[in-house]
């Protein structure tokens, strides 16, 4: 689980699971429309997906900026294996 970490929608981050222990600081998304992520929502920095351009996807939101160079930082952390 060293490669979790929270993503939310709401203004501050959700409470953890009982029993979870993530480190990484919560990214939080400005939701596009009435789009919301549930309060469990985790996302997995060491895994990367390819979304080919025939796939419909839903737009969630955008990351908030000041949020965005965690991204980068956790996953460049987790493919490196640090």
């Amino acid at each position: 689980m060293n490669d979790h970490g929270v993503i939310h929608t709401t203004p501050s981050a959700p409470h953890l699971l009982q029993g979870e222990t993530l480190t990484k600081f919560s990214i939080q998304v400005h939701p596009a429309n009435d789009e919301y992520l549930e309060p469990t929502s985790r996302v997995n920095y060491g895994k990367a997906y390819a979304v080919e351009n025939n796939v419909k996807v839903l737009d969630v939101g955008m990351v908030f900026e000041a949020h965005r160079y965690l991204i980068e930082q956790y996953f460049d952390s987790a493919v490196r294996g640090q």
